[in-house]
């Protein structure tokens, strides 16, 4: 009881230090696991719109850069030709760069306007190089044409509030009048030749800052078109003397003003940029663009917001682009983290699992290793205890003289002798099995098998109890040592007529040799009940007896079948047990050969 109750404790003790200790850690990494995730995710519309906040910064930075170039522009440019020097008889013009330069990105062309206090205006546009096709030159004219009906259609007030920030200028009356007068070749010869009249000729400007407007032209597209103001304001009477009847001065006289910018391209406002800025950011999602009518989204960027537009609750998702919440890398994070959490849990386990296996097999090693010194103990008590009480009865009586027979004296002086061999065999067995452990016999030689067992064979001969030898003839030489052979073959001939005793006109104990794949076998066989299965590979271990102690009939100290497996192990061969054909058992010895003679 003593030996489960220690087994209880130990397993007690593994599972508190080991198993324990692993649920906990596991339990506490799943946790930490499962919040970091959760925070992962809490955390992706913070970054979307981190991302969002990144973009529109970058975005906002390109377009401020596009204006500030356009704002910086001379407002001189917005004619084919403008004036560069004058001399009597000749004025100096050059091609506008609006006409020469290529459309920066983002620009869908140029535009001029000029109107005067009734409302007319002729119109202008500039498309570089003639980078634009005719149909969207056309398609522009036609957009800035509604343009200038819907701002000569709104609050005056409004067009006032332009000019509070606007930056003032004096410019050349040869610069202004080539400005007016655009490619009229009459009106350009007439200029020249009262250009060196107005070459100390200075008129005031006012120029305001580029301002978008988003609206929808005669063919229903939207466009943004970004514009300022230009006044020019005459000098005051007499400082000028304009010629008379000069018509090409003639506008000179006049209050007027002018209308410039640019036609944004959309385009490249809300898909080319945004998309392009995209893929060197950061961002938590992919960028989409806004389906009309769609669930607005939790981060959205709209481009045109980042120009200062105030938008209509119509136009408000015009040009938007969505920014969805990307998942999948918080998702693989974590599916990586719970199959590598997995693979632990699955190692831990199967660690614990060996860990339980390997102590509960130790356990019933020492616990079946403790039955069988405890059964040991009982044997070697219960032997010793016979033949000492035999020599002690027979000593006492010879001492106390309870016989003067002389053969009856003779028979318990023989009677002590076979107790003191007897006793003295399960010391020298004992002993034996302690030295083969150690350091084992002398060194194996060349020995002739069949000579060795006729001559033991003798020996064991007893009454009652025969054997019979079936020994093969040209066996090879085999390597041993002869006490080894013959301590093989005692412990084989006793074991069997210990558990297989020879009844009255039985089969007798055989004792067979033979060569069999390359190996000489040494074989003790018997017609006793045989081993059982579960059996046959423990009973060659050291105090194993089948059965109980106390229920056993038999004599012995369980060790003769462990030498036999020791002796054969030291001699560099093998000792097994197989069911013998028609009911027994038997013993076989594998034994190396050395050449033959």
């Amino acid at each position: 009881m003593r030996l489960f109750g220690d087994r209880r404790k130990l397993f007690g003790l593994y599972f508190v230090l080991i198993v324990v200790p692993s649920l906990l850690l596991a339990t506490l990494y799943i946790q930490a696991l499962e919040r970091e995730y959760e925070g992962d995710l809490a955390a992706l519309p913070l970054e979307a719109r981190e991302g969002a906040r990144r973009l529109e910064h970058a975005m906002t930075a390109r377009v401020q850069a596009l204006f500030s170039e356009e704002n910086e522009r001379p407002f001189k440019h917005f004619a084919r030709r403008h004036a560069v020097g004058s001399a009597p008889g000749v004025l100096v013009t050059e091609p506008s760069p609006l006409t020469t330069e290529r459309l920066p990105r983002g620009l869908a062309g140029w535009v001029a306007i000029e109107t005067t206090r009734e409302g007319a205006g002729s119109i202008t546009v500039f498309d570089g190089r003639s980078e634009l096709p005719d149909d969207e030159i056309a398609m522009l004219y036609r957009a800035t044409g509604s343009f200038l009906r819907a701002l000569l259609q709104s609050d005056p007030l409004d067009r006032i509030v332009e000019f509070v920030d606007a930056r003032r200028d004096r410019v050349p009356a040869t610069v202004l009048g080539t400005l007016l007068l655009g490619e009229n070749e009459i009106d350009r010869l007439c200029l020249a030749e009262f250009a060196h009249l107005l070459a100390d000729s200075w008129y005031g400007v006012t120029i305001t800052e580029l301002r978008p407007r988003l609206f929808r032209d005669l063919d229903g597209l939207p466009r943004v078109l970004s514009t300022r103001r230009v006044l020019v304001t005459s000098p005051p009477e007499g400082e000028v003397q304009l010629p008379e009847g000069a018509p090409c001065v003639t506008d000179l006289a006049r209050e007027f003003h002018l209308i410039q910018g640019f036609f944004l391209d959309l385009e490249w406002l809300t898909r080319t940029l945004p998309f392009e800025l995209a893929e060197n950011l950061s961002l938590a999602g992919p960028l989409r663009e806004l389906e009309p009518g769609a669930p607005e989204p939790d981060v959205v960027v709209r481009p045109l917001e980042l120009l200062g537009i105030e938008l209509a609750p119509h136009w408000r998702n015009f040009g938007a682009l969505a920014i969805d919440v990307d998942d999948s890398q918080v998702r693989s994070r974590y599916v990586a983290s719970r199959r590598r959490l997995q693979g632990l849990g699955l190692m831990l386990l199967l660690s614990i699992s060996s860990g339980i296996l390997l102590l509960y097999r130790r356990v019933r090693i020492e616990i079946e290793q403790a039955r069988r010194s405890e059964d040991f103990l009982a044997a070697v008590t219960h032997e010793l205890r016979t033949p000492l009480s035999t020599i002690r009865l027979h000593g006492e009586m010879l001492v106390e003289g309870w016989t003067d027979d002389a053969d009856l004296q003779h028979a318990y002086h023989e009677r002590i002798l076979a107790e003191t061999a007897r006793l003295s065999g399960m010391v020298e067995r004992i002993l034996q099995t302690s030295r083969l452990k150690q350091r084992g016999g002398g060194a194996p030689a060349p020995l002739d098998l069949n000579r060795l067992v006729e001559s033991v064979g003798r020996q064991l001969e007893q009454p009652g109890q025969p054997l019979e030898f079936e020994l093969a003839p040209d066996l090879p030489r085999v390597l041993a040592t002869p006490e080894e052979l013959e301590s093989i073959l005692r412990n084989l001939v006793e074991n069997a007529r210990k558990y297989a005793p020879v009844a009255a006109d039985g089969e007798p104990i055989l004792v067979r040799t033979r060569e069999r794949d390359g190996a000489v076998l040494l074989e003790v066989l018997d017609r006793g009940p045989g081993v059982p299965a579960q059996e046959r590979e423990t009973i060659f271990e050291a105090f194993y007896r089948m059965g109980r102690e106390h229920r056993r009939e038999t004599q012995g100290t369980g060790l003769g079948l462990h030498l036999v497996r020791l002796a054969a192990q030291r001699l560099g061969g093998w000792a097994e047990f197989a069911p013998r054909e028609g009911g027994g058992s038997n013993f076989r010895v594998r034994l190396r050969v050395t050449t033959k003679d």
